[in-house]
């Protein structure tokens, strides 16, 4: 079986544009009701670490009606992996994507459904066809800034930043500074004998650094993984994988990069209990069993301030 990109550009309906990973502190913990939006003038570091406001060189946008499956030129994702080997982007998706895409937002379904649910059925159902041209070879988080100075041109679109308090999960270690078997130190060796030598903990095989791999098992077992990523990364990652209904915060406190993996049996996969005394399926993995043993991490419902990226305006674009 071949394995499965996470790709990060799902078409999903709906939800808020989750772009920061604020840190924890007590006082969210304890907070029992939402504050107040508060618009926020900061950037993400990302955004502010890629340079700035950037522009294509060329452009061209129009409606795609011929219902064909077109796959973009590289990976509209939110993660690092598998970057644009040039400055070409061509790809066609509904306005949606292109917006997940231009912010680095990984959203869980429900943050998705709450956003969309609130703008024209069109952003998520249209696709559209662009093709681009940058001057230069960008990195990855470039190609978003122009990509945002495009949707901002062509479609008219306008954000702006809410900090609010939302809904978490916080990311700890079970035992502080003891990593499970599957959650290692990034190193750059990386080859079959290593694979061989060490287990499943060496993931993905074809040594991809940065990009999110999900390979289906029987059973209705996921095993999902990658190289040289960031916990805040993992945390990041785990609202989509695990099928988890608000977004994960770091507090591990853990530096560096690392490479994991992590299998278990989603939630939607298990069967469901029968008769007044059915047990639940006591042979399968779930992801907080999986977390615990192979990672040496736990979740914890919380709340905690969040950056929320809003949309103000959007309108149908003009094609050439």
């Amino acid at each position: 079986m071949m394995p499965v990109f996470t790709m990060g550009c799902v078409w999903r309906a709906g939800a808020l544009l989750l772009v920061s990973l604020a840190p924890l502190s007590l006082e969210a913990q304890s907070t029992e009701t939402l504050a107040a939006p508060v618009q926020s003038a900061s950037l993400p570091k990302w955004q502010i670490d890629a340079g700035g406001k950037m522009e294509f060189a060329s452009s061209s946008i129009r409606k795609d009606v011929s219902g064909k499956l077109k796959t973009p030129n590289f990976p509209l994702s939110a993660d690092d992996g598998l970057p644009p080997h040039d400055g070409t982007f061509s790809a066609d998706f509904p306005l949606m994507v292109y917006i997940q895409f231009a912010y680095k937002l990984w959203l869980t379904p429900e943050e998705t459904r709450i956003l969309y649910a609130n703008l024209p059925k069109w952003v998520v159902s249209d696709p559209y066809e662009i093709h681009a041209q940058a001057a230069v070879k960008p990195t990855k988080d470039q190609m978003r800034l122009m990509m945002q100075s495009l949707l901002a041109e062509r479609f008219g679109l306008k954000v702006h930043f809410e900090n609010r308090q939302l809904p978490v999960f916080v990311l700890t270690m079970i035992k502080p500074g003891k990593l499970g078997p599957r959650l290692r130190p990034h190193t750059n060796i990386c080859d079959a004998f290593v694979a061989a030598k060490n287990g499943p903990g060496v993931f993905p095989p074809p040594c991809l650094d940065q990009a999110l791999m999900t390979i289906p098992r029987p059973n209705r077992v996921k095993l999902t993984g990658t190289r040289n990523t960031t916990v805040a990364m993992i945390a990041t990652y785990l609202p989509s994988i695990g099928e988890l209904d608000r977004p994960v915060v770091d507090a591990t406190g853990l530096p560096g990069r690392y490479d994991f993996s992590l299998e278990f049996t989603p939630e939607s996969s298990l069967p469901e209990p029968s008769g007044p005394d059915a047990e639940s399926d006591s042979q399968a993995t779930t992801l907080y069993d999986a977390l615990a043993r192979q990672l040496g991490l736990q979740l914890r419902p919380a709340k905690a301030p969040r950056d929320v990226l809003v949309v103000d305006h959007v309108e149908w674009p003009t094609e050439n």
